[in-house]
């Protein structure tokens, strides 16, 4: 399934979204009138799943974020400390801040789910440590700042180098220190109590799809609290999927989606059919999901 080659599949997705308006109606592609029924199922689902108390204590992930429609209206009033956007279109996110209109809006990411890095290593990456070239302040040895004498090694040179070596001493051990401090609050910070992925994986493929979710589980708080919640269209019948020839998309069925989510090593916890939709869309599913122990 999913012939398409990723890259392809990306810039379509991109593509169909960058055309739609920085509106709810443009995020439910038309169909605006679904957003409270839709809203209340999902907070009646995520209030089963964890007490307000660990959500005040915890980020919460909003993946396929948009402009923040589920943000605005089911993750912050469910009393999460901070909700962060994922979304591959910079104008959504841009259109973030002023729709969502809360200074509990956190970071927001322009990725794509399969790109995304959840582990935070192109931000937190350390720098390689000085090989003795350089001091602190990026110089060569001699003449950048630092006095380390003569070259001929008199008492009053020895001790100027022994000064010298200290103080570069010092300085690289500070240096390497914030860098481990920036790094690990770096890495706290994408560390979420809830991933909540909504209508946004019809662009994997299987495999990125098992894979964006071992890396997903991965970024959840050590706690039995922590979930990841996946709510999106499924198919009924005997067909296992359903793919959309233009752009490469594709409808999973339940069975079909929970062999998937047995592969990335999730196991669902609870699931519930979404009620009250129009008559003519795909049926909804939520799926809450706990990592295989």
């Amino acid at each position: 399934m999913n012939g398409v080659p990723a890259d392809e599949l990306r810039e379509k997705q991109r593509s169909y979204w960058e055309t739609q308006d920085a509106t709810v109606d443009g995020m439910l592609g038309g169909f605006e009138a679904v957003d409270p029924v839709d809203v209340a199922q999902s907070r009646m689902f995520l209030t089963e799943l964890q007490p307000q108390e660990f959500r005040q204590q915890h980020r919460v992930l909003d993946c396929g974020a948009g402009i923040g429609r589920v943000t605005k209206h089911l993750l912050l009033p469910a009393g999460f400390k901070r909700s962060d956007l994922l979304d591959i279109v910079p104008r959504f996110l841009e259109a973030s801040v002023a729709y969502v209109g809360s200074d509990r809006l956190g970071d927001r990411y322009c990725s794509g789910l399969a790109e995304f890095d959840f582990k935070g290593d192109s931000l937190s990456r350390l720098p390689p440590v000085g090989n003795g070239k350089q001091n602190a302040q990026g110089g060569a040895e001699k003449g950048a700042g630092v006095d380390v004498g003569s070259e001929e090694g008199s008492s009053e040179g020895d001790e100027g180098q022994d000064t010298a070596r200290t103080q570069l001493a010092d300085q690289d051990s500070s240096a390497v220190a914030a860098r481990e401090f920036r790094a690990i609050e770096r890495a706290k910070s994408r560390q979420w109590g809830c991933i909540w992925i909504q209508w946004c994986l019809i662009y994997l493929s299987d495999t990125a799809l098992v894979d964006f979710f071992k890396r997903a589980k991965s970024a959840l708080v050590k706690s039995d609290l922590s979930v990841i919640v996946v709510k999106d269209n499924i198919l009924t019948g005997l067909r296992d999927i359903e793919e959309d020839k233009q752009d490469g998309s594709v409808t999973r069925s339940n069975g079909y989606l929970r062999r998937l989510f047995a592969a990335a090593g999730l196991k669902v916890v609870k699931a519930r059919r979404q009620v009250g939709m129009p008559h003519g869309l795909y049926p909804v599913m939520m799926y809450a999901l706990n990592p295989v122990e």
